[in-house]
């Protein structure tokens, strides 16, 4: 089990930001990164990263945008 894991959402850029997120990942599969299409905003793109963490009432979740 991970103490924690991130969840990254590359919100529709037409530049090279998804293939950087990979790189920086590396090998950690902790970190969790979804490309969207097409732009989809933050505030989606948060509701829908912790419908997938399946969250329980204890964790912490903290958002940071990039934009």
């Amino acid at each position: 089990m991970f103490d924690w894991e991130a969840r990254v959402t590359v919100d529709g850029c037409k530049d090279r930001t998804y293939e950087r997120a990979l790189r920086a990942r590396g090998a950690d599969r902790r970190i969790r990164i979804i490309r969207n299409s097409q732009r989809m905003f933050s505030l989606w793109n948060l509701i829908r990263a912790i419908r997938r963490s399946n969250a329980a009432p204890e964790d912490v979740i903290v958002n940071l945008d990039g934009g």
